[in-house]
């Protein structure tokens, strides 16, 4: 099962342009795959307590422990590349600060776990653009980011078998 219909030449072209056309299809295609692995963790039972008496949250972070010992990141030259460019981000926002991670469900965890390092890129990605969608013409795409964390998804939903059922029911 894909989560995508294009398994990596639509994202090489992401990296490489500088058009806002592009930078809001991968922002939505994001968005849409995002959506819909967190719909999956929390059907397969990866969930956390919500905040406020809301309902639970998806544990991206149990999930992502989880799947620890399937999870082959250097299985296929982009799926590698997607992981280093990951790896070599900071989980701090632009400024320098946490604020990429303020609305973050859980405290930022320990990084002994490359997996959770990744996971807590993914949220921030997701959680950036669902609470920019209010103010598009200010909302800025990082599509590297975006575009190496689908490479991502795209393989972790292979990793676990009720997950990868979930998102193919889905589908």
């Amino acid at each position: 099962m894909s989560l995508r219909k294009d398994n990596g030449s639509k994202n090489a072209k992401f990296f490489a342009e500088d058009n806002p056309d592009v930078e809001l299809e991968l922002a939505l295609e994001f968005y849409a795959v995002y959506s819909s692995f967190e719909n999956a963790l929390i059907q397969a039972g990866f969930t956390r307590p919500g905040r406020n008496h809301s309902p639970s949250q998806p544990d991206w972070e149990r999930f992502a422990r989880h799947i620890e010992g399937r999870f082959n990141s250097g299985a296929e030259a982009p799926l590698e590349a997607a992981v280093s460019v990951l790896l070599g981000r900071s989980v701090k926002g632009h400024d320098g600060t946490d604020s990429a991670l303020e609305e973050l469900p859980a405290p930022v965890v320990d990084f002994e776990s490359d997996n959770v390092h990744i996971s807590l890129l993914i949220q921030a990605a997701g959680y950036s653009l669902y609470h920019g969608a209010g103010f598009p013409s200010s909302l800025f795409y990082d599509c590297e980011l975006l575009a190496a964390s689908l490479f991502v998804l795209e393989a972790w939903s292979h990793c676990d078998p009720l997950v990868e059922s979930i998102l193919k029911k889905a589908a």
